[in-house]
């Protein structure tokens, strides 16, 4: 996990909250990695990323706790450390979740969530523009104009609908808000009078 190339003055890994799954995690892979002389920093998700910005900026080394789907990755140039022992585990998968009901009561808008899909990249993509000031619904708007074939494909051969109404639900995470802005504007091509309502 240690890289030569990393070392520092002070041993550290810059974490996030106390408690959260990857601080468990980073303190397993120091156990099993036999890190130690090093000392996992407790903070915030906002500490550990203003961390790396001055680091970045200051071209000085710093290891962080990451995970992708972030935009720290779409701004900076980053690397993950190999985990040949994977105290990390596998790739995971973001799934959408629908209420029941939903494919009877708005068909349309049930095959758009079903076909939704996009790469860690993209997700990345929007969440950086928001990170940065920019309107989550502008930012959203933005990907879809630029990324019109990718989405054009979660719309083939959907019916138009008027007179539809339906509200998107999400938890406030940076990958969530760009998700959820980003199908509000595909669902909205469907011709959904009223519009989408993230909430």
């Amino acid at each position: 996990m240690a890289d030569s190339k990393l070392t520092q003055k002070k041993k550290q890994i810059i974490g996030i909250d106390p408690g959260a799954g990857i601080m468990k995690a980073t303190e397993k892979a120091m156990a099993e990695y036999q890190l130690k002389d090093w000392e996992l920093v407790e903070g915030s998700g906002a500490a550990m990323t203003a961390a790396l910005t001055k680091a970045y900026e200051n071209k000085e080394p710093i290891i962080i706790t990451g995970w992708t789907p972030h935009w720290k990755f779409a701004k900076y140039d980053l690397k993950y450390l190999e985990d040949p022992k994977k105290i990390y585990g596998e790739s995971e998968s973001i799934h959408t979740i629908v209420r029941l009901g939903l494919k009877d009561d708005h068909p349309t808008a049930y095959a758009v969530l079903d076909n939704f899909h996009w790469e860690p990249a993209d997700m990345e993509s929007v969440m950086v523009a928001i990170q940065e000031g920019k309107d989550p619904r502008v930012a959203a708007e933005e990907w879809v104009k630029e990324n019109e074939t990718k989405v054009e494909a979660w719309l083939a051969d959907l019916q138009p609908v008027s007179g539809k109404k339906i509200t998107l639900a999400y938890v406030a995470w940076d990958s969530e808000i760009a998700s959820t802005n980003v199908v509000a504007v595909a669902l909205e091509k469907t011709r959904l009078s009223g519009g989408t309502q993230p909430s």
